[in-house]
């Protein structure tokens, strides 16, 4: 028996044709919506990227910032010619940067207190990194940073001698770096601290023997602190390269948490030295410097107001003689620098002293007899730059006077020897350094202020703090 189909009313048909347009303009919708948001995370992911071009611009216009600081403060054959100054501000703006997609890049750098190297205000860069895009929409970054000098001296010993590559064998005799022959102690102490208790001063582990050279030799020496020296090289690649370091069974070195059964604290090393370099430079008012009196004198002035004073010697060779230092001072010592039997040089409390050998290569340094007096106990008050490279004579402090301030001699081509029993409060560096005596070496933190600068070293300036800041 054959069925005859059934029908299907005009009333469903309708029915399935609205259910099946409304499902069609759902989907629709939906796509809509999802297209959107691909549309919208794209540009937020492009917004983005650009956002990270303009932050990268800012920071390029903070290391021209930084440059310029660095580069027109110490060159007189710079100026500022590129940059527009108003008042104590330099401003300038680098353009042309090609980012793709049409977009370009600018940097607009703003210094302010520019000229901070002279009036001893802290610069401050305020650089703006701007995106514009193709639609001419702008993404900008903007950065905020405070520069400040460079601290120098950093470290108790350094040495700034180069590694060698020749593979030598790691025995003390071939090291080209620091050497403490006959033992010692190296510590830190703080003379910026009022009134410290000795406990106080010598709880401190911050002093630090840094050498870029080939080693270092601890002979029976005690170190409360740092050790830094550049790795031994190794032929094998599978071979990781060992720490430069040589001692005998009497040596240690420690930090306050240092179990006493640990002769050597390996926390306490390290071979990723870092000794900073500047160069000697002459000090401003060096043109007309004053003569030194003959026999014992006086130099510079007791008046708050008399400013750095710059004298001259063709040599200054000492062997009775009283020097006393009053003010600033600053003595540039064309020839050699002597100081033998009962002479000495006395720095005065609240005075300064910065002797300063320039090259030729020729110049002795020779520090003994009764040495330099420094009667504040701050290192930062004296200070010796010796530039010579003498092939031929050793830099040498002998003095069994107590020694406070600091020695710099990063070029010197022999040792720079410590021959004697020398209690040292400051910082010693130069290219390699001999103690053949047992020196005592306190490392002075007042070194790392801000506050502690010299006019014969070129010191740069480094950024202290930084901010992204709402443009």
């Amino acid at each position: 028996m054959k069925r005859n189909a059934q029908s299907i009313p005009s009333e469903a048909k309708g029915s399935a044709l609205l259910a099946a347009l409304c499902f069609c303009a759902v989907l629709g919708i939906a796509l809509a919506s999802y297209m959107g948001v691909c549309y919208h995370t794209l540009q937020t992911s492009s917004r983005n990227n650009f956002a990270t071009h303009s932050f990268e611009l800012a920071e390029t216009g903070m290391e021209e910032a930084l440059g310029a600081l660095n580069r027109y403060g110490y060159d007189s054959s710079q100026d500022w010619s590129d940059w527009t100054i108003t008042s104590t501000t330099a401003t300038k703006t680098l353009s042309g940067f090609t980012l793709g997609n049409t977009a370009t890049g600018t940097v607009a750098i703003a210094i302010e207190n520019y000229n901070g190297r002279q009036n001893g205000l802290n610069p401050v860069l305020n650089v703006t990194g701007t995106t514009t895009l193709g639609d001419g929409t702008n993404v900008v970054r903007k950065l905020r940073a405070t520069a400040k000098l460079a601290p120098m001296f950093v470290n108790a010993v350094g040495s700034t001698f180069s590694i060698l590559t020749s593979g030598d064998p790691p025995v003390s005799g071939s090291t080209r770096g620091i050497r403490f022959n006959n033992g010692g102690t190296v510590d830190s102490l703080d003379s910026g601290l009022v009134a410290p208790s000795e406990e106080e001063q010598l709880a401190v582990f911050f002093s630090a023997i840094i050498s870029s050279g080939n080693g270092i030799t601890l002979s029976d020496t005690q170190v409360r602190g740092y050790i830094a020296a550049a790795t031994e090289t190794v032929e094998n690649p599978d071979t990781p390269a060992s720490l430069k370091l040589f001692y005998t069974s009497n040596a240690h070195v420690e930090g306050p948490l240092t179990p006493p059964s640990t002769q050597i604290d390996q926390t306490r090393l390290s071979s990723s030295p870092y000794q900073p370099a500047f160069e000697i430079k002459q000090p401003p008012g060096a043109v007309l410097p004053q003569a030194i009196p003959p026999g014992s004198a006086t130099l510079g002035s007791s008046d708050p107001d008399a400013g750095e004073m710059v004298y001259s010697a063709a040599d200054l060779i000492v062997t009775s003689e009283t020097l006393t230092v009053e003010g600033k001072v600053v003595i540039v010592v064309s020839g050699d620098l002597s100081i033998t039997g009962t002479a000495k040089i006395v720095v005065a409390d609240g005075a300064s002293l910065q002797i300063v050998l320039p090259e030729p290569f020729s110049r002795t340094l020779f520090i003994g007899g009764g040495g330099i007096e420094n009667v504040s106990g701050k290192a930062r008050n004296v200070a010796v730059f010796y530039a010579g490279k003498n092939p031929e004579i050793n830099p040498e402090i002998s003095t069994t006077a107590a020694f406070c301030g600091v020695v710099y001699a990063p070029n010197c081509n022999l040792d720079f020897i410590v021959s004697s029993d020398l209690v040292f409060t400051g910082s010693i560096v130069a290219k390699t350094v001999t103690f053949s005596g047992t020196p005592v070496i306190h490392y002075d933190l007042d070194l790392r202020k801000p506050t502690t600068k010299f006019s014969c070293l070129e010191t740069p300036f480094t950024v202290s703090s930084w901010q992204e800041v709402l443009p």
